[in-house]
């Protein structure tokens, strides 16, 4: 057997474990493409790179699983289809109590940029959140007097709302930096 074949069985059964592992609790989510050989769900499924199925024990229809995948009876519109879900179309399973398991090379590569598209727009939202919650400076004060009532007290008060003034511009100035 080649390197590559008894990587594919090594995985196949890793995944086989982790869900033997989950299955046992309410249900567990697996995440398949449904385009991949040996896939088949009702056809109004077949082209969907992130098909998401929900599979319990406690589910009336019969499921079993074995090295090759999970045949299982789900569900659809009232009426019960026999699925068969190799474990090479497999991309991730959620346990219902929280566990989660992703084979990141299996994944589709239209799924994996999605994902970093959303990634990257989570990102811009967060630096610009953080951009918009910063204080914006204050206009500095002017420190000439009024020319209509010149008064040394009105000039000191204008002068020590200027210092104020430039000493919140140079504090923000440093927090931007």
């Amino acid at each position: 057997m080649s390197s590559s074949s008894q990587d594919k069985v090594f995985k196949r059964k890793r995944k086989l474990r982790e869900f033997e592992k989950m299955i046992d609790d309410e249900y567990v989510m697996v995440n398949l493409d449904a385009r991949a050989e040996g896939v088949i769900v009702p056809e109004g499924l077949k082209e969907n790179a992130a098909l998401a199925l929900k599979l319990s024990r406690l589910f009336q229809g019969k499921m079993t699983s074995d090295d090759f995948g999970i045949n299982v009876y789900l569900r659809f519109s009232g009426e019960y289809f026999q699925c068969v879900l190799p474990w090479d179309s497999i991309w991730s399973i959620h346990g219902s109590s929280g566990q989660n398991v992703i084979w990141n090379e299996d994944v589709p590569s239209e799924i994996m940029i999605q994902l970093a598209k959303e990634k990257v727009r989570e990102f811009a939202r967060r630096l610009v959140g953080k951009r918009t919650k910063t204080p914006t400076p204050e206009p500095a004060i002017s420190t000439e007097t009024k020319t209509s009532s010149p008064t040394t007290e009105n000039s000191r008060i204008e002068t020590s709302d200027a210092k104020a003034a430039d000493k919140r511009r140079k504090s923000f100035l440093h927090r931007v930096k």
